[in-house]
């Protein structure tokens, strides 16, 4: 398009590399409404695959591209603070546990690492899977860096015989 189709998210943009127009060739005219019924298939697959997990620490989104196609958006929802050990370890987890096998899905979907802008770039597969182990390893260096709050003891009283 010469133009930003995607927005970009926090940590990696996967979107659905536009289509080609060539392949929907029909009698010399490109077939439209085909090309976007193929659209359609792979966005209900990527929003199916996105129902599967429940995201505590992420606010993941499917967005339209502003001409065509579609990318997840994704979001941190930390907290300035973390309650205790225990919360911080669940934010580690989801990364490892649920995103990470979500995007991997979304890869083996046909989602690709794009970097938007005036002309996009799309990644393959193979670079998109390590663009995938970088994001979650700097989400990941990013909880770790986030404090614990640590309530202080209480005070000792001493009794009084």
């Amino acid at each position: 398009m010469g133009t930003v189709n995607f927005m970009t998210s926090e940590y990696l943009t996967l979107s659905l590399k536009p289509f080609d127009s060539d392949h929907y060739l029909e009698d010399g005219e490109v077939n439209y409404n085909l090309m976007q019924i193929d659209y359609d298939v792979i966005f209900e697959e990527v929003k199916a695959e996105l129902e599967k997990y429940d995201f505590e620490f992420f606010d993941l989104s499917i967005e339209y591209g502003y001409y065509e196609s579609f990318s997840i958006m994704i979001e941190n929802l930390f907290p300035e603070l973390f309650d205790d050990w225990t919360e911080k370890q669940d934010a580690i987890k989801e990364v490892n546990s649920s995103l990470k096998p979500f995007l991997t899905a979304c890869a083996g979907l046909g989602l690709v690492n794009t970097f938007p802008g005036w002309c996009t770039g799309y990644e393959d597969k193979e670079n998109t899977l390590k663009a995938i182990d970088a994001a979650a390893s700097q989400m990941i260096r990013e909880i770790a860096t986030i404090p614990v709050y640590e309530a202080p003891e209480p005070e000792k009283t001493e009794k009084v015989a």
